[in-house]
């Protein structure tokens, strides 16, 4: 018979909208490094680096977050920078 503590545990949340790629690719979007886009969806620049990686996938508001960035994002132009 489990435990309570065992049939609380959720499983491992999978990578669903928000790829590492895709998430490289908003912070790419705003020009930022690691550090500088971090705050944006509230991590620290390891936590974010995890997730660009694919070592751990970002949180349920975390993507939310990152939903509204995306909406809100500077294009880009021929040139590889944002407006």
């Amino acid at each position: 018979k489990k435990t309570k503590k065992q049939r609380k545990l959720k499983p491992p949340k999978k990578w669903d909208r928000w790829t590492p790629e895709r998430i490289r690719t908003l912070r790419l979007r705003y020009g930022e490094s690691q550090p500088e886009f971090a705050p944006r969806v509230g991590v620290c620049a390891s936590g974010l680096r995890e997730w660009e990686q694919g070592r751990r996938p970002p949180s349920d508001m975390a993507e939310l977050l990152m939903d509204r960035l995306e909406r809100e994002a500077p294009k880009f132009h021929g040139t590889g920078r944002p407006e």
